[in-house]
């Protein structure tokens, strides 16, 4: 669906891919098809996971499955629908795209980022730990209460990337190439 989508040229300001490339069969087709749809001003707001986060590789993003991204891919099949039970066909996660992988293939599809993605990641992650509600109960609610009480998490450049390597996600903002 997403490599040929169902509206007019230049008809949309906005398309939001939130983890949803590395799920498409043909990433560079899907993403001629937004430059196609957008209007010369529109936005792509695009967040995928990131596969060589430090949480990426102890939490899957997908099935909660340390280190799932480092196997090869047949073997991530395998593993996923043969050894934990998810069934016959149920795998319908293609290679997730690192940084450089986005950034290139963005570029190449007539793509400019608008802002850092480090910088949209750390501010996302200091919003969402704003609201006590938005963290699960534990040591992670204990944690967020902690680094809410001042800035020095998140103004520190060692901490931004420690942010970003450790539970990072891709987040990209980005507009057509004039």
């Amino acid at each position: 669906m997403a490599e040929a989508l169902p509206l007019p040229d230049a008809s949309t300001d906005l398309v939001i891919l939130d983890n949803v490339l590395e799920h498409v069969g043909d990433r560079e087709q899907t993403l001629a098809e937004i430059q196609r749809v957008l209007r010369p001003t529109g936005l792509l707001y695009m967040v995928t996971p990131k596969p060589l986060s430090l949480y990426g590789l102890w939490n899957d993003p997908h099935y909660d499955l340390a280190g799932l991204v480092l196997l090869p891919r047949r073997l991530q099949i395998w593993y996923f629908e043969r050894l934990r039970g998810g069934g016959k066909g149920t795998y319908d996660v293609g290679v997730i795209p690192t940084r450089w992988r986005l950034r290139r293939l963005l570029r190449a599809a007539g793509f400019e980022s608008l802002v850092s993605p480090r910088e949209l990641w750390v501010s996302y992650v200091r919003d969402r730990i704003a609201d006590p509600t938005e963290v699960r109960p534990g040591i992670k609610r204990m944690m967020a209460d902690r680094l809410r009480r001042g800035e020095w998490a998140f103004s520190n450049p060692l901490l931004r990337w420690a942010w970003d390597v450790g539970i990072g996600s891709n987040f990209f903002i980005a507009r057509k190439r004039n």
